[in-house]
């Protein structure tokens, strides 16, 4: 069987809409050579450090410093502003569950991810970037037309967050945050089967649809 992520669907698209997105980089990132940059490691910092203000999902590696100007929260040397952390993580619902991993067949296909947060009929995903935000960046992404359906959801939350660096604290504030929704809608799963279909020609004429093949184990 083919085992296929939101993820990995989203990188095809990538590469297949933007010049920047190169064969290599969408090579290096399907088969897992990617491991990462500054941007991804402030990221994967800011999540963890919210899961841990919510309650929802504790680290012990996050620590908190109280000084002169408010909170600092720490993780893996990574810092923010406790201020803005606590006012982003009290704007997430208060139903809201972590880190839920999810799977739906179709076509003969596992398609299966693990999505930022669910809340009822709504799934949820953070993105953080150093970036200016776009808010129309994901409008045609087949990560939030992945996980609808895998979740049973109706309604798809992306919460934008732009970070920067304090330059005289170091510290990582929050510049620009904005929500952008997505809906169900009647054709959703045709455009995903179709995308589907077509990332597995792709993987296969690129030598690389072993990475996607789940092997049976010898009994």
């Amino acid at each position: 069987m083919i085992k296929v992520t939101p993820t990995a669907l989203e990188t095809y698209r990538l590469y297949k809409t933007f010049d920047w997105m190169t064969l290599e980089k969408c090579i290096e990132s399907l088969t897992g050579k990617f491991v990462g940059n500054e941007a991804t490691m402030t990221g994967e910092a800011f999540h963890v450090i919210t899961e841990s203000i919510k309650g929802v999902k504790i680290d012990h590696d996050v620590t908190v410093e109280h000084t002169e100007t408010g909170p600092v929260f720490s993780y893996h040397g990574y810092q923010f502003d406790g201020n803005d952390m606590e006012r982003f993580a009290s704007s997430l619902p208060d139903q809201y569950v972590p880190e839920v991993a999810g799977k739906i067949e179709i076509d003969g296909v596992l398609l299966r991810g693990r999505v930022d947060g669910l809340d009822a009929i709504t799934a949820h995903d953070i993105k953080t970037s150093l970036k200016a935000i776009k808010a129309d960046k994901y409008d045609d992404s087949f990560q939030w037309r992945s996980y609808l359906p895998m979740f049973g959801c109706s309604v798809f939350h992306y919460h934008l967050v732009q970070l920067g660096k304090n330059r005289q604290t170091g510290v990582h504030e929050i510049r620009q945050y904005d929500m952008t929704t997505y809906f169900d809608y009647p054709n959703l799963m045709d455009d995903l089967r179709s995308h589907i279909h077509d990332f597995i020609g792709f993987a296969e004429s690129q030598n690389i649809i072993d990475f996607f093949t789940i092997k049976r184990q010898p009994k």
